[in-house]
């Protein structure tokens, strides 16, 4: 049994690093058990056809860094789609935000502490 104070991090190695880091210059032992996967799906296609051009809509909120690259990754998929950005677009945190501005769609909201109840209320 280790003497050392360990930590296990769920997330994927990559979403781990900073903390890790941080931790191990602590002191700390870390050991990494990502227990979730990510995957993108495709939408149904009865929502998608209901959806207008993006660049009519008023907003468009992204929950995720995840979130934004699979929505990134459809409407790679479906350039007839692509028709502007929204008005208005949010963040739900600073991860979230920075995959928007690499896309080329920064993030006119990034909420205030990082949940989803900040993100609706600054969005309305």
């Amino acid at each position: 049994m280790p003497r050392t104070p360990t930590v296990v991090l769920t997330r994927q190695p990559e979403d781990n690093a900073p903390l890790r880091a941080l931790l191990e210059a602590r002191g700390l032992g870390v050991i990494e058990a990502p227990c979730v996967a990510a995957a993108t799906i495709e939408p149904p296609e009865a929502e998608t056809r209901r959806l207008p051009p993006l660049g009519a809509l008023a907003a468009a909120a992204f929950a995720s860094r995840r979130g934004v690259e699979g929505f990134f990754a459809w409407l790679a998929a479906h350039p007839e789609r692509d028709a502007g950005r929204p008005a208005l677009i949010g963040a739900v945190g600073p991860a979230t935000a920075k995959a928007l501005a690499a896309r080329g769609w920064p993030a006119d909201v990034v909420a205030e502490p990082a949940t989803g109840e900040a993100l609706a209320r600054a969005l309305v």
